[in-house]
Parts: structure tokens; sequence; C-alpha cells
């Protein structure tokens, strides 16, 4: 039969290889609980990120639907400038020519 002593070392030994094992799982979790958090920043990063990329991309829709509402209107505008350029140019033509 095992002596007191003996058995008290044994559960000692055990003890201490249990508290060991917790110890390193202890670190293990703070390891993780910390690259946890790292990748929770850049996530945070990233997604702040995206939310001023489609702020951006919005404010663009925005002005392309108004720049497109408007070009008709621009493209007849633009037609008229130059239909009225080409019939001024036409008549100092024919002016200059009546005179020679």
């Amino acid at each position: 039969m095992p002596e007191k002593h003996d058995v008290i070392e044994y559960r000692l030994g055990t003890l201490e290889a249990s508290v060991t094992e917790i110890k390193s799982a202890v670190s293990s979790i703070d390891k993780s609980l910390q690259k946890l958090t790292s990748l929770e920043e850049r996530h945070q990063e990233t997604r702040d990120a995206l939310n001023r990329a489609f702020t951006q991309i919005e404010d663009h829709e925005v002005r392309i639907r108004h720049v497109e509402k408007n070009e008709p209107v621009t493209r007849l505008v633009r037609n008229w400038i130059i239909a009225g350029i080409t019939g001024l140019i036409g008549m100092v033509a024919l002016v200059l020519v009546s005179k020679f």
C-alpha cells in the first residue's frame, strides 16, 4: 500500500502538470485574442474604407445622372452653336467673295 506521502507527491505532481497545461492554454488564448484584436482593427479599417468608397460612388452616380439628364439639351444647344458659327462663317465668306 502506498504511503500517504507518496500519494500527496503524486497528487501534487498531477496538479503541477495541470497548472502547466492551464498556463499554456491561457498563453495560447492570449495570443489568439491579440491576433483577433488585430484582425478586428483591420476589418474595421476595411469597413470604413468601403463606406467611404461607396459614399463617393453614390456622389458620382448622382452627378452622372444629372449630366445624363441634361445631355440632350446640351447636345441641342451645341448643334445650334455649331450651326450659328457655320452660318456666320458662310455669311462672312459670301461678303468677302461678293466684294472681289
